[in-house]
């Protein structure tokens, strides 16, 4: 190495002048979404980390409408319910962990239920909910 450094040093920084820097690969957010498709099987990557990375690469592409559910579609419980079996199960078998909850109308959304808050309530008091 010794040897060569004499004519090797002045010859890569002659290079370096005349090429530039390597500048490396630039992608694309779409050939990113793909190569993570590609190498799937490959990488030790777990699915939901996946889904996690591909959503954070195509959130720039997204609006509100796409995200939001319509309020027609959403579930939810007017302030005048009565938590008993029925209105539970409902709550339950929704799948969702917060419900809105009306008054009057459904656009007059007054406050937000949390699911988990249910537990210590017991169907057969049949509480009102605005307690």
């Amino acid at each position: 190495m010794l040897v060569t450094f004499p004519l090797s040093f002045p010859i890569s920084k002659l290079l370096d002048c005349i090429l530039g820097q390597e500048i490396g690969t630039v992608y694309n957010r779409e050939k990113l979404v793909e190569m993570l498709k590609v190498t799937e099987p490959y990488n030790d990557l777990v699915r939901e980390e996946l889904n996690m990375i591909q959503g954070a690469l195509e959130l720039r592409t997204k609006t509100v409408e796409d995200v939001m559910t319509p309020l027609h579609n959403c579930f939810m419980i007017n302030s005048d319910a009565i938590l008993d079996f029925n209105t539970m199960s409902e709550i339950m078998e929704s799948g969702f962990t917060r419900i809105p909850v009306y008054e009057d109308e459904r656009s007059n959304i007054m406050d937000i239920l949390y699911v988990k808050d249910l537990a210590f309530v017991d169907p057969d008091d049949c509480t009102p909910l605005k307690t």
